[in-house]
Parts: structure tokens; C-alpha cells; sequence
């Protein structure tokens, strides 16, 4: 090997290396989010007041912008939940309307596999005879 040759096998290591760590650096947090999002947001009850309105009393909030969750505070319901007595009426009116629509035959088809495979086979004939010209 030549002097011109290590000289070169050198080079493009050094280019290679250099390209490699470039792509391991980070940008920081400031680059990466626009500055209006860093600057903290007034809260709720500040805006209603400046507004005129009165602010509304929502109780402890499970969360605050800028803080971590506070996970002892149980959220309120959106809905208030359905009794088990609730339950057991809407399941025995489901069960009566079941018992309707069999009664009336508008439930499920009766097994017909047969009728199906009979389908089947004649659809699939005359697919044959269309694909073959006949």
C-alpha cells in the first residue's frame, strides 16, 4: 500500500465518522417548540373574571397545565351510572323483545346450508361458462 492510499483510507473515515456523530446531536426543547408554547397560559377562572363572568365552581381539577396529575383526585362522571336494578329492567325488556321477534319469525334464517351449497355450485358453473366463452 502506498502512502496516497492510507492517506485516503484515512479521509474517508474521518468523513465518515464526522457525518455519523453530526447525526447523533439533539436540538434543545427551545428549537423543537414554538416560544408561545413555552410561556405559561392564564387560567380559566383569570379569563371569566376579565371577561365579566363569574367563574364556575368545577371543585378540584385533576389536572392543572404545567403540573403533573394529581391521581388521588377522583374525576367526576361525566353521566351518573346505571343502577343494578336499572340493569336487571332493561335486560328483562330486551329479553320480552327477543321473545317477540322470534315468536314473529323475523329472527335469525333457519339453517339453510344446503339451499347455500346448491348456490354455490350451480353460481361457480356458470361463472365457468362465462370465463370459458361458452
Amino acid at each position: 500500500m502506498t502512502a496516497r492510499r492510507i492517506l485516503d483510507i484515512f479521509a474517508f473515515g474521518g468523513a465518515a465518522m464526522a457525518i455519523a456523530l453530526a447525526g447523533c446531536t439533539t436540538t434543545n426543547f427551545a428549537d423543537a417548540v414554538p416560544e408561545a408554547a413555552l410561556q405559561p397560559q392564564p387560567a380559566a377562572a383569570d379569563t371569566q373574571s376579565a371577561a365579566g363572568m363569574a367563574p364556575a365552581d368545577t371543585g378540584p381539577a385533576f389536572s392543572q397545565p404545567g403540573t403533573y396529575p394529581n391521581l388521588n383526585i377522583i374525576p367526576k362522571p361525566a353521566a351518573s351510572q346505571i343502577t343494578s336494578r336499572q340493569r336487571s329492567e332493561t335486560a328483562s325488556e330486551l329479553r320480552e323483545k327477543r321473545a317477540q321477534v322470534a315468536a314473529q319469525g323475523r329472527g335469525s334464517a333457519p339453517n339453510s346450508s344446503a339451499e347455500l351449497r346448491r348456490l354455490g355450485r350451480s353460481h361457480a358453473a356458470e361463472a365457468l361458462r362465462e370465463i370459458e366463452g361458452e
